[in-house]
């Protein structure tokens, strides 16, 4: 399935007070994954992740639902691009619902307190999908902030 780039784009920046090459851990290491990359780590459990950082390497995070109604949510792709400590970047789709045919960019830069992080997501399909995204990115770098600064 191929999706058509609308032009779709969501950009967040954080400062945080960790050097580059561990915020570059962070993003490539299935253990810190699982225990940061959700909405929210007071909401939901802790999630699985099983990642292969490395370009063409593939990621799976499954981050449980909240109740015993809800379920699941998988998200998956691919690394296209590593430059450690610098940048991250990869596909992004939802298992069951969504191809991985959306691609984030983490850029991580050096700061005097530790480092700048933006979060680039492009070829999102539709507006919903984008507020959606940036709500889940927000909870994430949030969490990300809680856990490790």
């Amino acid at each position: 399935m191929t999706i058509a780039d609308t032009g779709l784009t969501l950009t967040l920046e954080r400062d945080y007070r960790i050097s580059p090459a561990r915020m570059f851990e962070l993003w490539t290491t299935a253990e810190h994954l699982a225990a940061w990359l959700k909405p929210s780590i007071d909401r939901y459990k802790t999630s699985t992740c099983e990642a292969d950082a490395r370009v063409g390497g593939t990621y799976r995070l499954t981050i449980p639902g909240v109740t015993a109604d809800e379920d699941d949510m998988t998200a998956y792709g691919t690394y296209l691009e590593l430059d450690p400590p610098r940048l991250v970047r990869f596909t992004w789709g939802w298992e069951d619902t969504t191809p991985d045919s959306t691609e984030v960019t983490v850029e991580i830069s050096p700061t005097d307190e530790g480092c700048h992080v933006v979060l680039t997501h492009v070829r999102l399909w539709d507006e919903d999908q984008r507020d959606r995204h940036a709500a889940g990115w927000e909870g994430s770098l949030d969490s990300l902030a809680t856990l490790y600064g």
